[in-house]
């Protein structure tokens, strides 16, 4: 499956930990899952320094160019 194949699935997943935990604490958690969803990609280290900051999808959605 290809990175761009997985962007619905990683968006779905940050979109279930919001509506479970809230903004703030569901986004905090998806921080660590954000990060190794995007290693080995091409810019990477790049991507994951934006993520791990992540604090809406809106911010997510930005990162993943979608």
């Amino acid at each position: 499956m290809s990175f761009d194949q997985k962007i619905p699935f990683i968006l779905e997943h940050c979109e279930l930990a919001v509506r479970l935990k809230g903004e703030k604490r569901g986004m905090l958690e998806m921080r660590r899952h954000l990060a190794s969803y995007v290693r080995g990609q091409p810019g990477a280290s790049e991507m994951r320094a934006r993520l791990v900051v992540a604090e809406k999808i809106d911010d997510v959605k930005a990162v993943l160019c979608v």
